[in-house]
């Protein structure tokens, strides 16, 4: 600020004095002199006169000088409280290198930094590297634009960097100019969050639309469209209820909707909407009212997600629930631990326990008595590994009676063979005589229904609507029909016409309560010649009444062939072999969860374990398969191959043993894959007799 200087008022008539004089002596005032005592005298008192008035006027021009002083330093106490208490930052700097030569408090503040310190600091410290660039553009640009500004990431000790906009203007010297810092940052992020929740409405499968408060559409998302077929353009304007909701959809549900949207309150539901083709879908939907800083409702936001999926898998499980609960036998079903995730009526009725008491309760806690819990352990160890279990066994009612029931548990695996529960059919061992052959076909039903996951499984009505489909058959007829199956479809829809005769008469006959099974090829659209095999099995309630056929398809085309190649293979070697040289073979497992399995008897198997109508296989490579049949039925193919019994459920292959151990009490065998397999004392005599 330029400063003033003020002088006393002797020296102001000095100065006068002197510019008079001058003024008197140049040529354009020449001095004229009293002629007369009268005029002198005249002239005399004139100049009294007015050397009062000049002292006067002085004495005023003094009053004002001081009251001018006074006001001016109150001017330049004021504007140095606007500079420093200004809610902006100010800063002189240097052009040429820089350099903060004045700075207000709000300015050190918003930098972190003291005043005192930052004053004589260079700018290009308190910037981000990213942003110099832009500073030394902005400093050099204000000599020709007189003002500019520009956005740059400042520092601030011990803190995150900021977002800081800066106005530039040349000051009173061309080599510095003047900044103005404001804070930006909860701008800019505020920016960066806008950005990133518009990428995810834009990007995100779900439909969102946002209403005014009157609840008319004015946005929606690529996601809605996508979903019910309106585009922006027909949505807008719109409220959502007129163009989505149909005759499905639940009165209750709606009416609940708009009380809630009247009270300006948020709610989640589900619902049914329809497309603009009429298509009906689920949904589920989230809305939540949109308030201004005034806390006025300005609009409601909704996000809505396609749960059609879910719903009809819904259906289909409420009916295996419900067919499960029309059946007489007792089912309950448990996961991995133990933990009861069924109990069906037939339950309820023969334990006493409400499905509502039971289900979340460990099985051994509610049905089995203290004396065999370790019994009960035992078989629930053999089902973990994947081994079914039946017989009878000592359980509890709810009132703490004791009685007998005939169990049959059976182990239930997901696609990639891990056991994922335990599926078990119960029923008192005094009816269990009269009602052998129900319980068989019920076995067989639920077998088929549960276990047979990699077969084409379709539960048909009695007039040949479809109940419920795997996965397997719903990929195979959309392969072979280039169409989607729907529950409620004729099953003929989905049968080559060729055998749809021969499919009737089957049909008809297991709704007699056959059990048929036979093999067949089929020429399959886009796929060709395929054998397979099929089965029809009768669906019985607790009455005797038929209440539809478990219809199941499995692909064998490949097992065949590798049979036939096989014993190819067998029969070519026989005729190089010596007529007592040991033929190589190939067997052909059916498993339950991946198909048929081809092994090499001699050079991929290691040892068998078998329980009840089930036996493993366990390889060389440390893998196992379970498949359908006992123990004795593989020892008789086997035992030629090089095999022997060590126990009553294990046989091994002795070309697979490393290594064996022999104490007095126990022998325990380790094969190439690493396990140990123990030989039970009743062949141990035989074991060393063909070893030794």
């Amino acid at each position: 600020m330029k400063k003033f200087t003020f002088s006393t008022p002797d020296e102001l008539r000095e100065k006068l004095r002197l510019k008079a004089e001058e003024r008197l002596g140049n040529g354009d005032n020449q001095l004229v002199l009293p002629k007369t005592k009268q005029e002198t005298l005249r002239l005399l008192y004139e100049l009294q006169i007015h050397i009062i008035e000049l002292e006067v006027q002085n004495e005023n021009l003094w009053q004002m000088k001081v009251e001018s002083d006074v006001q001016l330093k109150r001017y330049a106490e004021l504007y140095n409280d606007l500079y420093d208490s200004a809610p902006v930052g100010y800063c002189t700097v240097s052009r040429d290198d820089g350099v903060i030569t004045k700075a207000n408090r709000t300015a050190a503040q918003l930098l972190g930094i003291q005043r005192d310190e930052l004053i004589g600091s260079r700018l290009w410290f308190l910037v981000a590297a990213d942003s110099h660039a832009v500073v030394r553009a902005l400093l050099k640009d204000v000599s020709e634009k007189k003002n500019c500004s520009a956005t740059a990431i400042f520092l601030r000790s011990g803190q995150e960097p900021f977002w800081v906009h800066i106005e530039a203007r040349m000051s009173d010297s061309a080599r510095s100019c003047r900044l103005t810092f404001v804070d930006i940052n909860a701008h800019k992020q505020a920016e960066e969050q806008l950005k990133k929740l518009s990428m995810v409405a834009s990007k995100t499968t779900n439909a969102i639309i946002i209403t005014d408060a009157a609840r008319r559409i004015t946005w929606v998302n690529d996601g809605f469209t996508m979903l019910t077929e309106y585009t922006f353009a027909e949505a807008l304007g719109k409220k959502p209820g007129a163009l989505l909701q149909g005759a499905e959809t639940d009165w209750k549900t709606i009416l609940a909707m708009r009380e809630a949207m009247g009270r300006a309150e948020g709610f989640e539901v589900e619902l049914v909407n329809y497309t603009k083709s009429k298509k009906m879908y689920w949904v589920h939907s989230k809305t939540d009212p949109i308030f201004d800083d005034d806390g006025t409702l300005k609009g409601f936001i909704s996000i809505q997600t396609n749960i059609t999926k879910r719903k009809d898998e819904e259906r289909r499980l409420r009916f295996k629930a419900e067919l499960l609960n029309n059946i007489g036998d007792s089912v309950i079903a448990t996961d991995v631990e133990g933990k009861i995730i069924y109990w069906n009526t037939a339950a309820e009725a023969l334990y006493g326990w409400t499905a509502e008491e039971a289900i979340g309760e460990m099985i051994t806690e509610i049905i089995v008595s203290n004396q065999h819990q370790e019994e009960a352990q035992r078989i629930f160890t053999d089902l973990a590994k994947g081994e079914r279990w039946s017989g009878q066994f000592a359980v509890r009612h709810k009132d703490g009676t004791r009685f007998d029931v005939h169990v049959t548990d059976i182990p239930v695996f997901d696609d990639q063979g891990s056991l994922i529960g335990v599926f078990g059919i119960s029923r008192a061992v005094t009816e269990h005589d009269r009602t052998a052959e129900k319980h068989k076909i019920l076995e067989a039903s639920l077998n088929a229904l549960f276990d047979s996951s990699v077969q084409l499984l379709y539960l048909i009505n009695t007039d040949f609507s479809i109940l419920a489909f795997n996965s397997a058959a719903a990929v195979s007829t959309r392969r072979a029909f280039g169409k989607e199956m729907v529950v409620g479809d004729d099953v003929r829809n989905y049968i080559l016409s060729e055998h749809k005769e021969q499919f009737e008469e089957n049909f008809r006959r297991a709704l007699q309560g056959e059990t048929i099974q036979l093999e067949r090829s089929a020429d399959i659209p886009n796929a060709g010649m395929i054998r397979f095999e099929f089965r029809y099995i009768p669906v019985i309630d607790a009455d005797g009444r038929v209440r539809g056929v478990s219809f199941t398809a499995l692909d064998i085309t490949k097992r065949l062939e590798l049979k036939q190649t096989a014993l190819g293979q067998e029969k070519q070697a026989s005729e190089l072999l010596s007529p007592n040289a040991t033929i190589a073979e190939y067997i052909t497992i059916s498993t339950a969860t991946q198909g048929n399995v081809v092994l090499n008897v001699r050079d991929d198997i290691a040892y068998l374990e078998g329980a009840k109508d089930y036996t493993r296989f366990f390889t060389h490579s440390g893998k196992h398969y379970l498949t359908f049949g006992a123990l004795g039925k593989w020892e008789e193919r086997l035992l030629k191959q090089g095999y022997i019994r060590v126990h009553r459920s294990t046989i091994v292959n002795l070309d697979a043993i490393r290594s064996w151990k022999h104490d007095e009490k126990v022998i325990i065998l380790t094969m190439l894959n690493g396990a140990q397999v123990k030989v039970s004392r009743g062949y141990k005599a035989h074991f060393l007799s063909v070893v030794r």
